[in-house]
């Protein structure tokens, strides 16, 4: 069962200007089942403003909640929740307490957004962020198919030689993590490589965008 927070928009009219004039107006929560025709309808005629409910394999809470940037991009924020002393653990490990790496994989694979950031803290990169030089890609996280169609896989692979994980996933997307076996990201000299060469990305993806 979700408990769920809509707002009274379309989801094809959702701007961010739109959103700052009904946003601080409350929304009654609304219990749906999951996978339920109602949810399938709400979904297509209201905009979420969040989702939540509890993991059935471990129990930690789940929330959804996306936000639209000045720019009119979308980014869909999940949190699941941590029991303190979590938060400083390798993300591989932060993984197997909440929703499994399997899982997580089969979600971005799912999904396949142009990017996806993971972390216990994260800074979730915007496209105007990125635009501007304030933002990067993330460290740990998910560059989409079209993004690794766009660079190039073997360039991918390249960049990312020395990243302690590096999964492929069938739509053609790579999931990776710098923090896979530590709580920080190691300065090996591979990261180094990967930060000097990240501007390659952003100016790639961007181009992408255009």
């Amino acid at each position: 069962m979700l408990s769920c927070r809509f707002y009274e928009i379309a989801p094809s009219e959702t701007t961010f200007s739109r959103l700052s004039e009904i946003s601080q107006l409350p929304k009654p929560p609304l219990l749906v089942l999951w996978g339920s025709k109602e949810l399938e309808e709400l979904l297509q005629t209201k905009y979420v403003q969040a989702a939540e409910a509890g993991l059935p394999t471990t129990g930690r809470q789940l929330r959804v909640s996306p936000w639209t940037a000045p720019d009119d991009t979308a980014t869909y924020e999940v949190y699941m929740g941590l029991v303190p002393g979590e938060e400083f653990a390798p993300i591989r490990e932060t993984l197997n307490v909440t929703c499994g790496e399997e899982n997580l994989l089969t979600a971005l694979g799912g999904a396949d957004p142009l990017y996806a950031t993971i972390g216990t803290d994260p800074k979730t990169p915007t496209v105007g962020g990125l635009r501007a030089g304030r933002d990067r890609l993330p460290d740990c996280g998910y560059w989409g198919s079209e993004l690794v169609r766009r660079l190039g896989r073997e360039r991918v692979q390249e960049l990312l030689v020395g990243c302690p994980k590096v999964t492929f996933l069938p739509p053609g997307g790579v999931f990776y993590c710098w923090s896979w076996l530590d709580s920080g990201v190691p300065l090996t000299e591979a990261y180094r490589r990967y930060i000097q060469e990240s501007e390659v990305l952003r100016s790639k993806m961007l181009d992408y965008l255009v």
